[in-house]
Parts: C-alpha cells; structure tokens; sequence
C-alpha cells in the first residue's frame, strides 16, 4: 500500500500534479491502524468481564451467597496470583513509540528510494541489532546455533543489497543505495525500541494487543503535535520538510490514495492482530514462517504490477535471510548444537514464552471449542476478503 502511494501522482496544494511523497503522513496512518487494536482489547476485556459476572451470578443464584457478595481473593489480588506485576501505565508507552514513529519515519523514507521487496527484505537486519542489544543490555545468552544464524542474516543482507544497486531495473528505485541504507539504519532503532519496552514495561503487566494499541494511540497523539510543525521548516531547496496539507489536498484529488492510505490503516490493524493471535494460538516461530511467506508475497504482487523484475541474486539473497532467521528462531534445527546446561536454560525459556503467551490477549478468558472454531472461521473470512481487496487493487492500477 505504501509503495502503491508513492508511485501515485495528484494535484497537490500549490495546484500541480506531482507524486505523493508524504513519509510523515504515512506513519500517522499507520499509528491510526496500530490504535485500532484498543478496540479489539476493549471488545476482548469488556466481553471477558461480562461472562465472568454472569458466571458470579449463575453461582450465586445456586446458593453460593459468598459468590455475590463476599470479597473474594481475586477481587483484592489482580490476576495472576500474589505476585503479578502491576498495570503498565499509559505513559510508559510514550518512549518506545517515539523509537517506533523515528523507524517507520526513517523506512518510509527508504521506501521512496527503494523496492518494496528489497525493503521488507532489508528489515530482516532487525534480528541482527535485536540479538546484539539484547545480549549488551538485557545480558541475554546466546549459543553457536545462534551466531551461526546471525551470520547467515549479514550475507543475505549483503547480497540482497547488493543485487538491488547492480541489478536494479530503470525507474523501478530512484536511488536503491540510500534507500536501502535508510531502511537498514532504521532497524537499529527498531531493536532499541525492543530493548527499551523489554527493560521498562517488563517490570508491568501488559497484554500485547493493548501494547500496540496505546503505541498507535501515543504515535497518533505525538504526530498531531509534530506534523503542524514540520509544515514550517524548511530543506535547503526551500521545501518544507513535511507538508501535511498537500498530503490531505492529494487524498481528496485521488481516490488511489484514499483506498491506499485507507487499506494502510486496516491492514496494519489485522496485520497486528492476527499476528498476536497467531502467537497466542501457536507459537512466535509459526509468526516467523508467515512473515518471510509475506515478504514471498509482496515481491511477487511488486513483480506482477510491473514494479520490479525478477533478480536471481535477490532470490539467493532472500534465501539467506529466510535461512539464517529459522536457524536464529530455532525453526530450523542444526544437528550436535545442544550444549551443555544449554538443555536446562531453553527449557526455562519456553515456561516464560509458554506464560507470554496466555496474556497476549490479556483476557481472563479461554475460549470454548465452538467459540474457538468460530474465530478461525473468521479468521479465515477476513483473510480471504484481505486477498480479494489486493488482488483488486491489483487490477485498478494496471487498468
């Protein structure tokens, strides 16, 4: 969608057509779609209150009086037992999302130079600097497998960035070198950002899906304060470095870029929240695997609008990437690389990450089996709608 609208020419504000290069305007819509997921959280909670009462009731009208109306320990201690950690503050938030408005800022960017696919191969580096950060701040512990993995990233970054400056077809990038090296330094800011939220909302309890939707309701609040100003400073060629009123004057001159900006908003909303579900119901490395099939799917829609041309170089590049990331996320299993007393330290991983993973949601409530059929139901509707809308607007822009 991002690309889409860059490559959208309209008639802006001082009444020319020109393409819609509004990298800042771009990152509040994507802070709109991320607040999305505060609804989704409302909806969740308030439905898991609702049935916990009604099951207080049912109780009590069977002659539990204590039930309605003694305090019981889970109404003085919050869930989780004596020792949960308390409510992260609303903002505690505002930190990290200032790394995350800086990123996309940045990547957005990088995006005007570069391809699409290049670019959502490049933001693989963020496992890299994840890792490094990690073991500098958080002192985590990493083993051979771990490196070996790492090392594969590097080269297919190398030769993924590589393939896009040698072999870049003409007009496809304006200048692939900076963009790529745009989106590659923003992925430093990407693992601070992880740092950051690991180190200071760890000591707090706060469920994933409300996480991204305060980030998105942070960014939104943030960006409506600096938009305004970025609208009088001026670049070297007498530009203004963010002009929001030509981005709103272009949108309402071009119903691509409504569609487009409007598509951002929803399919980062999904985007998030499928994903958390996906974590939720199965694993962080089943999340891994689609994201790379994502990346698959982008330069193969990119390819087919025409936008870029297959590059075997990029391919061998991606396959490093998609290679060295299951060896890190342990997707992929190298033989003889269990050390010892490394057995003891993964399985005390896997009891936290087993714990994360029930206060994704952060409901006190387990769907039942009809229930949980029913949202894979749609699921499945939603990613079938998902790809009939990119497929049409596949079709609206070669026509």
């Amino acid at each position: 969608m991002t690309t889409w609208q860059d490559k959208t020419s309209a008639v802006g504000a001082d009444g020319t057509t020109h393409k819609f290069e509004h990298p800042g305007f771009q990152t509040l819509t994507m802070f709109m779609g991320e607040s999305l997921c505060l609804v989704v959280f409302t909806i969740v909670t308030k439905r898991a209150a609702y049935i916990e009462n009604k099951q207080k009731l049912t109780s009590g009208s069977r002659g539990s009086y204590s039930a309605i109306s003694g305090s019981s320990a889970a109404d003085i201690v919050p869930k989780g037992g004596p020792n949960a950690k308390p409510l992260v503050p609303v903002w505690a938030f505002a930190l990290p999302t200032l790394c995350d408005l800086s990123a996309t800022t940045i990547m957005n960017v990088g995006l005007i130079y570069t391809t699409a696919s290049v670019y959502q191969m490049i933001r693989g580096a963020m496992v890299l600097f994840t890792a490094v950060f990690s073991v500098v701040f958080l002192k985590r512990t990493l083993f051979l497998k771990h490196y070996i993995g790492l090392s594969i990233v590097i080269l297919g970054i190398v030769v993924v960035g590589l393939a896009s400056v040698l072999y870049s077809k003409p007009g496809s990038a304006i200048n692939p070198a900076l963009g790529n090296t745009l989106v590659f330094m923003a992925q430093l800011i990407v693992a601070t950002q992880f740092v950051v939220e690991e180190k200071f909302l760890g000591q707090y309890h706060a469920p994933a899906l409300q996480a991204v939707g305060l980030e998105g309701f942070w960014g939104v609040a943030i960006l409506c304060v600096i938009l305004p100003i970025l609208q009088f400073v001026h670049k070297g060629n007498g530009e203004v470095v963010e002009n929001t009123v030509d981005a709103w004057v272009q949108c309402t001159n071009s119903w691509q870029l409504v569609v487009g900006n409007l598509g951002s908003i929803f399919s980062i909303a999904f985007f998030n929240f499928f994903g958390i579900s996906v974590t939720k119901q199965l694993s962080a490395t089943h999340r891994t695997t689609i994201d790379s099939c994502r990346t698959i799917l982008i330069w193969g829609v990119s390819m087919a609008l025409g936008w870029e041309e297959f590059n075997s170089l990029q391919l061998l590049g991606f396959f490093f990437l998609v290679i060295g990331t299951f060896i890190y996320n342990e997707v992929i299993k190298l033989p003889g690389m269990c050390m010892r007393g490394e057995q003891a330290f993964l399985e005390a991983e896997r009891k936290v990450t087993a714990e994360e993973r029930r206060n994704l949601l952060g409901s006190p409530y387990s769907l039942n089996a009809y229930e949980e059929g029913y949202v894979k139901f749609l699921v499945k509707i939603l990613l079938l709608a998902n790809t009939v809308y990119v497929y049409s607007i596949g079709i609206l822009i070669r026509t």
